[in-house]
Order: C-alpha cells, then sequence, then structure tokens
C-alpha cells in the first residue's frame, strides 16, 4: 500500500492583547515649556511586542490648582495649594450656564473657563508602534503651569477589545524640574499659580 502525505504550513496570527503607559524621573526644560516623556507599549498574548499598531492619545484636565511657593531655606516649597475642580463640566470648551457661577460652589465667575484646554498637549511622535511595540508620547505645558494643573493622560490601541485596550496616567499635578526648585537665587516660573492665589476656588484672584 501506498500512502500519500501533505504537508501545509500554517502561518498563526497574534493580536493584540494589551497596552500600557510609563514614564521616567527626567523631564526636558525648554526656553518656555515644559515636556515629559512616556512610553507606550503593545504586546500580544504572549507578550511579545506588537508593531504597527494605531495608537490615539488624549488628555484630560480634572483640576487646577491656586497658591504660591515661597524660599524655604536651600530651596521653594509651596506656601498654598487649592486644589479647584474643572470648571468645564462637560468638557466641551465652551463656557455654559452655571459652569462658572460662584453659586455652584466650584465656578470662579470670571467669565473664563479655568483650566484651559490648551494649558496642556499631549503628542504622538508616531502614531503606530515600532517593532519592539512601542511609540514615545509627550506631554507638554507652560513652565508658569508647572505643578498648578492636574492632567490625566489615555492612550488607546486599536483593535484591542475590553479593559486592556485602553491604559491611563495621572499626573498629580504635571511636574516641575528640580533644578528649578534648589535655585535660590531666581524665583521659578512657577511661584505664582496663573489661575490666582485665593484659597477658595469661587474667588476669581
Amino acid at each position: 500500500n501506498c500512502s500519500t502525505f501533505a504537508t501545509q504550513t500554517l502561518t498563526v496570527t497574534s493580536e493584540p492583547l494589551s497596552v500600557t503607559i510609563g514614564t521616567n524621573a527626567e523631564i526636558i526644560k525648554d526656553t518656555l515649556t515644559y515636556t515629559k516623556q512616556f512610553v507606550v507599549t503593545v504586546v500580544d498574548s504572549s507578550g511579545a511586542a506588537k508593531a504597527d499598531v494605531n495608537i490615539v492619545a488624549s488628555v484630560d484636565l480634572p483640576n487646577y490648582r491656586k497658591g504660591s511657593y515661597a524660599l524655604a531655606g536651600t530651596a521653594w516649597a509651596k506656601v498654598s495649594d487649592t486644589l479647584c475642580l474643572n470648571e468645564d463640566t462637560n468638557r466641551n470648551g465652551v463656557l455654559e450656564a452655571n459652569e462658572d457661577s460662584t453659586g455652584n460652589g466650584n465656578g470662579n465667575g470670571n467669565g473664563t473657563l479655568e483650566p484651559r484646554k490648551a494649558d496642556v498637549s499631549v503628542s504622538l511622535v508616531s502614531t503606530k508602534t515600532d517593532s519592539k511595540g512601542s511609540v514615545v508620547l509627550e506631554v507638554t505645558y507652560p513652565q508658569d503651569h508647572g505643578s498648578w494643573v492636574d492632567a490625566v493622560i489615555t492612550v488607546t490601541a486599536s483593535g484591542i477589545a475590553g479593559t486592556e485596550g485602553r491604559a491611563t496616567y495621572n499626573l498629580t499635578p504635571v511636574p516641575v524640574d528640580a533644578a528649578s526648585i534648589r535655585n535660590t537665587n531666581s524665583p521659578p516660573a512657577f511661584v505664582v499659580s496663573p489661575y490666582g492665589t485665593a484659597t477658595s476656588c469661587t474667588n476669581p484672584n
């Protein structure tokens, strides 16, 4: 008897399963801004890096802070730090009825929304992961806003269903550089909050 055997090669495609975001202890100080870099990584079910996965990033500013710094020995330190909720409750960037009202216990009645959406921006160096399954994300903000606004970074990877397709990172508040804190010869750009110094959120000052 003669038997015939056929050999066939199958290609198994693994789908992206999980995305994560992380960073280091460094912060980039430019002439006017701070930039904090993050790495976003996507892997499959075996933990292998997934290249060419589309990444989308966004930032939300849940709180802003009022207060100031003062020189305390060999460094600058906060002497007041009042936490206030974002006045733009529906995050549409439009001042609407009661959002800025002092009557709701949160608005300060100055006719504008605090914080402004543009106070912190987020950008991706590339919108797709590289051969290591990673992409670099950058969060940028003016130096005078450093330590005075909270940011929540959210990244989403395409092709991942469920909870593991999204990751968040909290910056509460957005950081400043240690050198400026230690420079006792010159006050830092963030010595006074751009949102005011009053200890009440309903006070516009």
